[in-house]
């Protein structure tokens, strides 16, 4: 195929009658612009391009370009109107092939049939240049992949030239070619004789005869190395250019590795005479066995004799024995692969017989001449079969002693059980608590502004002197109410105590197992409940109330996720991680004590575990699930030192994994809050007073300030922690500051951490809805409110706080 960049159809139509006159067979596909140029060579394939020089939109040097871009190869003729020994000669220099006019195109056919057969020569070399350096590459790669060095040796002038591995085995490192004397020299001195005369031998010798020979040679190192030494003449029938080439394989390894062979079975043997183990060997297809003195000791042979397989199988080995001894035997035979017999039996002694208990080992193997053998060892064990059986005794008796133990402690642990009981009832009462801790902070935060609001209505309305009973009776109903539920909200946390976990060391196993009724009703009649306690479970160091609540909380998505009937199963165990954990939700490295939840139900996707311990992440209907219980558990097991993992399989049930630590023994308690630092009282504040009010909340905000102005004091206000700083830095008046512990963006106590380097001898009172009290534990208690603030507390502490 040629490809014609010509656009004049004149000049195409003669350069098509040239070829046909010349009777020159040829498809010609023709371009006329620069698109149809590309195109062309980038969708067909093309074996020569003929180029005018001169086109509308492009030049054919460009063409010439182009083409080299991509077929660096490919003949590339100019045939042109414009003439001119420099335009030919730069157009050759840039990569064409030729350059006809068009006013010559008798030149034409010539020119192409040129062109083409170089670019088949061309192909051919390259061809034949890349098999040889393929062929000369896998030769390298073998001869590298076997270690081995390559060298010659030239009669005429006596010398070895070599490689660099072969340099190095005998020590000559940097040496492409040595003599044939200094080459010997390097031998060691034992074998130097051997090796000379199989090398003259092989230069004398039929050059069809291949050199192999093995000797030791000494490395730069100091080292002897065994080297096999493999060589073929190459001879041009005259003396003096015989020569030897070959190759040099370090087979120090395996020389070594037959030497610690050798001393592996003399040791084995003497190893075996010293602890009275015997040996024996059986071939195949014969009766002969073999066995060494330890063997003949024990089944009271004659020394010197020789035995058959069936004379010692019927006269040594019980009988009650012989034929399991026998089908051991031959099956060992006749299995395939590394068959083995592992049996003890009894035999009595040829000469004495005394019965004896032996330990039969042995192994089918195959040896070097392809023959099938029986190898292996026996060994006396009367003894400790009599040890054996004085131990099952014993194991019996304590048995029956252990069950005796048994049934007198089964009466103390069902008392016991009544008072754990007893104490787990407590417990899950305890865990009450957990579902008003997460609303505590802004329910209180709500009774706060209703009991100061109705503060500010009583202010004001004693300050007009009429109050109407009516209206009186309803304020103080809606102050009782409101001090009912703050009351209410301090009981029902005071009873939880969540304001901080209370680690303990416990047995899970026991809040489990009496955790079962409940998980069962919790369940319902329709679910499986199963339990899987391991025996020899750690303690945990973790808060128990906080573990009732992991097990139900699991129990429940696994009883919704399962629909209508399935089985659950609650699980125990000890583990020890070694590996860092893949995900956040993992624990770290060390001995935990692991609480797994498993159920039938519907399974997770990929998509739903990635984003399972989120909180208010959930799959169910709305109204159904908060989304808060895989979190919680998240959260307490990571609060408590361990960590979750969750392993399932969409439609094929979950098992959640809570993970937490192992316990020392010892029972741990929260450290006793610190005394509240002493203030001393100082005199009533005047009206000059500034307080700096800090809260997020607006209501909550402004009905403080509004009870506190009525009080004597200037208040400014800020809504976050970020304005309470640029508050400060404004006003440098400022007496004291209350400030809400719980903001967005910086909360109290980083306010404080602030406010110190500002003002170091500014109080701060802190106000909290109980949820951080936690947090609060360095912190005096005077500093420290729990919304609903009452107006006399408030009053009070600013009293002893503040300077007179």
């Amino acid at each position: 195929m040629i490809l014609l960049l010509e656009d004049s159809d004149i000049d195409a139509e003669l350069i098509g009658i040239h070829l046909e006159r010349a009777q020159f067979p040829c498809d010609i596909l023709r371009a006329t612009r620069r698109s149809e140029f590309e195109r062309a060579l980038d969708t067909t394939t093309i074996d020569l391009v003929l180029a005018d020089y001169s086109l509308p939109d492009f030049d054919g040097l460009e063409a010439l370009a182009m083409t080299r871009t991509r077929f660096a190869g490919l003949p590339f003729v100019f045939v042109s109107g414009v003439g001119g020994e420099e335009i030919a000669t730069d157009a050759l220099r840039r990569g064409a092939t030729d350059y006809v006019l068009k006013r010559n195109l008798a030149r034409l056919v010539g020119s192409i049939q040129r062109a083409l057969a170089e670019a088949r020569e061309r192909a051919q070399r390259e061809r034949a240049e890349g098999a040889l350096i393929r062929s000369e590459a896998r030769m390298r790669l073998a001869v590298d992949a076997a270690e081995l060095g390559m060298w010659h040796y030239s009669a005429d002038d006596a010398s070895f030239g070599w490689d660099e591995r072969c340099q190095r085995l005998f020590g000559l490192d940097g040496r492409d070619a040595v003599g044939y004397d200094e080459f010997l020299g390097r031998v060691l001195p034992a074998d130097r004789e051997a090796l000379d005369a199989a090398l003259q031998a092989s230069l004398r010798g039929d050059a069809s005869v291949a050199l192999t020979h093995e000797c030791r040679s000494q490395a730069a190192d100091g080292s002897l190395r065994w080297v096999v030494i493999r060589g073929q003449k190459l001879a041009s029938g005259e003396a003096a250019g015989v020569r030897l080439t070959g190759v040099l394989q370090d087979v120090t390894a395996t020389r070594r590795l037959e030497a610690r062979q050798r001393q592996a079975e003399m040791l084995f043997r003497i190893a075996a005479q010293a602890t009275g183990v015997g040996i024996w060997e059986l071939g195949p297809g014969t009766d002969e066995i073999w066995v060494d003195e330890s063997f003949r000791a024990m089944a009271a042979l004659p020394a010197d004799s020789a035995y058959g397989y069936a004379d010692l199988l019927h006269g040594v080995v019980h009988p009650d024995d012989r034929a399991r001894v026998d089908a051991a035997t031959q099956a060992a035979f006749g299995a395939s692969g590394d068959a083995e017999i592992d049996i003890e039996a009894r035999i009595v002694g040829l000469t004495d017989r005394r019965m004896r208990w032996i330990a039969l080992k042995g192994r089918r193997i195959v040896g070097i001449d392809g023959q099938v053998r029986l190898v292996g060892t026996v060994r006396d064990v009367t003894e400790q079969r009599a040890l054996q059986q004085a131990l099952r005794d014993a194991n019996q008796e304590l048995e029956l002693r252990v069950a005796e133990r048994t049934r007198e402690l089964t009466a103390e642990i069902r008392e016991r059980s009544k008072v754990e009981d007893t104490l787990r009832q407590m417990q899950r009462l305890e865990a009450v608590g957990q579902l008003t801790s997460g609303v505590a902070h802004d329910f209180n935060n709500l009774l706060t502004i209703v009991l100061n609001n109705l503060t500010l209505v009583d202010r004001l309305l004693a300050q007009k002197g009429v109050v109407e009973p009516r209206v009186a009776d309803r304020l103080a109903a809606m102050r009782t109410a409101a001090n009912r539920g703050a009351t209410l909200t301090r009981q029902l946390l005071a009873f939880s105590r969540r304001q901080r976990l209370e680690p303990q060391t416990v047995n899970f196993n026991e809040i489990i197992s009496g955790m079962r009724d409940l998980l069962q009703t919790t369940l319902g009649g329709s679910v499986n409940l199963q339990t899987d306690l391991a025996d020899d479970l750690w303690a945990a160091l973790a808060d128990p109330t906080q573990i009732e609540m992991v097990v139900l909380n699991l129990a429940i998505n696994a009883r919704d996720a399962m629909e209508v009937g399935g089985s659950l199963k609650v699980q125990t165990a000890n583990r020890t991680l070694v590996e860092l954990p893949a995900r956040p939700e993992e624990p770290e490295p060390g001995d935990y004590v692991v609480l797994s939840v498993t159920d039938t139900g519907s399974g997770m996707s990929d998509e739903v575990l990635a984003k399972a311990f989120e909180p208010f992440f959930t799959t169910k209907e709305i109204g159904k699930g908060s989304g808060l219980g895989l979190a919680q558990v998240f959260g307490f097991a990571k609060q408590s030192g361990g960590g979750a993992r969750i392993e399932t399989r969409a439609g094929h049930g979950t098992s959640v994994h809570v993970y937490l630590p192992r316990s020392d023994g010892r029972q741990l308690v929260d450290p006793a809050h610190p005394a509240a630092a002493s203030v001393p009282r100082a005199p009533r504040f005047g009206s000059t007073r500034v307080l700096l009010l800090v809260d997020d909340d607006d209501a909550v905000r402004e009905a403080t300030a509004a009870l506190l102005s009525l009080h004597g004091f200037r208040i400014v206000e800020a809504a976050d922690g970020v304005s309470a700083l640029a508050q400060a830095r404004a006003h440098h008046d400022i007496d004291a500051v209350i400030a809400d512990f719980a903001m967005p963006r910086m909360n109290g106590a980083e306010l404080a951490r602030q406010l110190r380097v500002l003002r170091p001898d500014l109080p701060v009172l802190f106000m909290t809805g109980f949820a951080e009290l936690g947090a609060l534990d360095d912190v005096p208690e005077d500093f420290v409110l729990q919304k609903p603030i009452a107006e006399s507390e408030l009053v009070a502490r600013l009293d002893r706080l503040l300077p007179g």
